[in-house]
């Protein structure tokens, strides 16, 4: 409901948020240096210390050092949608992984990827035109975890040899990325089905679709497909068992399209790419100028949706809503950083292009309990949902109802931890809704469920697991062809910022004593403050893409993000 109340000595004030608008604004007063960064400045008093206000990406004389971890660097009571973010990014990286070891390793509903490359392998005779096509498969099922190459025939093992040397020529493919370096057995599924999304012309295509055919290993080959494009997104290339064509590049398991690779090949697949150019910059122009959709067509998957959740933090006013430009910016970096985040969880299915005072009588202010981005909220409540639905038709319900272990080692089924997820952004939405004074629809058992949800985290956010983990990464956008470098997107960090909230338009009030009488009193109308996170994001050129571990090593002993990306530029 958009009506609360509380009590004022001995009345009753009743606040009706239906007539209300808020302004939302960064209060950079209110922002101070860090207990962290004190050890990195000389001062003469602690009044020195409380006067020198924070750096932030608008403007400011000092630069601070951000955190590895959101608990780490949030205050007060509202909840930062970056908390709400990084939760589903912690559970994005576990669902995905889970589903993906399941389809190699054949616990799915048809053969698993690992089985159908061997036995397609096995299909192949050893003719002068396949074997290449056959140390491909060979050295795909060596990565992934398959006996040594002793027993193989001495040409076709050094064919394979010679593969894998290619392949590991080559970082932006073949290095482990995101949560994929984490075990053993993921770095393996990550590598083999690297060195199978290669390209490969029409008759090496032919050749593999005969084969697929032949060892009746069609219904399985076109389910992984499946799986993939609904995981992920549309093929950048198309499968071997698409149309063929002289002038087409196919692959046997082809990577996905996504918006920001469509782009910098469109820009400058063949041209040299400036030295000031930004991609991420460039696709929050293109979007907020209306020449990037973000929103999803029927068939499009996972990681667009996510982005098309993430479209709500460029565009974050509605009718109960102003936010002011430097906010406005604030969301811009916040957009950028769990845009990478995101990315990241996708990486290796995703394509990996090439390209050039005084006692009050009565105060009222606003009351939030998270912060007010509720299209994004819906979005993420409605991506699960039809994650769940999709996954239901694919896998079958007693596929997904089968014990895993989820992200904190504990007992879990997918169907549950997807339903949980949903309730938790659903609710999350009606809450925000609510907070903004948007009329409250009736609430039936779900909606219910979901609301609990929501303030069960809402209560206990701060000692979440998923938010004291580490969120630095990098995470590869593309490789520049004339500078041999490799141009990447780096999460250092986490900092905040103190955000100002008034009325725009005023609630509502009543007021009534013991008795139920109408009481009259003078009200002085308060702005409220709430602490906003975002992740501390950056692009640069590298010569070398960094796995997790390392890269944190290193953030670890270069804290201030510009020392950081002088490091990264010169390795």
């Amino acid at each position: 409901m958009s009506e609360y109340s509380f009590k004022h000595k001995d009345c009753l004030v009743r606040v009706d948020r239906s007539t209300q608008v808020l302004s939302v604004e960064v209060n950079e007063r209110e922002t101070r240096l860090r207990p962290r960064d004190c050890n990195r400045l000389a001062f003469r008093s602690n009044d020195d210390r409380e006067a020198i206000p924070l750096f932030s990406f608008h403007s400011g004389p000092f630069e601070p050092s951000p955190a590895p971890t959101i608990a780490e660097e949030v205050s007060g009571k509202t909840v930062p949608l970056m908390a709400f973010a990084y939760k589903a990014k912690r559970f994005n990286d576990w669902l995905y992984g889970t589903l993906d070891r399941s389809a190699f390793l054949s616990d799915s509903p048809v053969l698993g990827r690992q089985a159908l490359v061997s036995q397609l392998r096995v299909a192949l005779d050893d003719t002068a035109d396949r074997v290449d096509l056959k140390a491909m498969l060979c050295a795909a099922e060596y990565l992934g975890g398959g006996s040594d190459l002793s027993h193989l025939p001495g040409e076709l093992r050094l064919r394979v040899k010679q593969a894998l040397k290619e392949f590991e020529a080559k970082p932006l493919v073949s290095r482990l990325i995101g949560f994929y370096s984490a075990s053993e057995s993921l770095r393996r599924l990550f590598q083999h089905d690297r060195m199978l999304q290669q390209p490969l012309d029409r008759n090496a295509a032919q050749v593999l679709r005969d084969a697929i055919t032949q060892a009746q290993l069609l219904n399985a080959y076109r389910w992984h497909l499946q799986a993939n494009e609904q995981l992920t997104g549309q093929f950048a290339v198309p499968s071997v068992m698409a149309e063929l064509s002289p002038e087409n590049q196919y692959a046997l398991f082809p990577p996905s399209r996504a918006p920001e690779t469509d782009l910098i090949k469109q820009l400058y697949g063949n041209v040299p790419i400036p030295d000031d150019f930004c991609l991420l910059d460039e696709v929050i122009v293109r979007v907020k100028g209306g020449r990037l959709d973000l929103s999803p067509a029927e068939d499009d998957g996972w990681y667009l949706r996510e982005l098309y959740a993430l479209e709500a933090l460029l565009n974050p006013s509605c009718d109960r809503l102003r936010v002011g430009p430097k906010y406005g910016e604030t969301l811009e970096q916040l957009f950028k950083g769990l845009m990478s985040l995101a990315r990241e969880t996708h990486i290796k299915q995703l394509e990996s292009p090439y390209a050039g005072g005084a006692m009050l009588n009565l105060a009222i202010m606003p009351h939030l309990r998270l912060e007010p981005v509720p299209r994004y909220y819906e979005r993420m409540a409605h991506n699960y949902g039809w994650l769940l639905d999709g996954l239901v038709e694919l896998w079958g319900e007693s596929a997904l109802t089968r014990e895993v272990r989820n992200r904190n080692d504990q007992p879990t089924c997918i169907l549950d931890s997807l339903t949980e997820m949903q309730a938790l952004f659903s609710g999350a939405a009606a809450l925000c809704r609510e907070d903004l004074g948007f009329p409250t629809p009736p609430m039936d058992a779900v909606g219910c469920m979901s609301r609990g949800q929501a303030r069960k985290f809402l209560s206990n956010w701060k000692h979440e697991p998923d938010l004291l983990a580490d969120c630095r990464m990098m995470v590869p956008l593309y490789h520049d062809v004339m500078r041999k470098k490799t141009r990447v997107s780096v999460v250092c960090g986490v900092l905040s910022q103190k955000i100002s909230v008034q009325f725009e338009q005023k609630p509502q009030v009543q007021i009534t004593d013991a008795t139920g009488r109408s009481v009259n009193t003078d009200i002085t109308w308060l702005s409220s403050a709430y602490t906003s996170v975002y992740p501390v994001q950056f692009e640069c050129d590298v010569s070398d893409v960094l796995d997790r571990e390392t890269f944190q090593n290193l953030a670890d002993q270069h804290p201030v993000p510009s020392e950081l990306k002088a490091v990264l530029k010169a390795l």
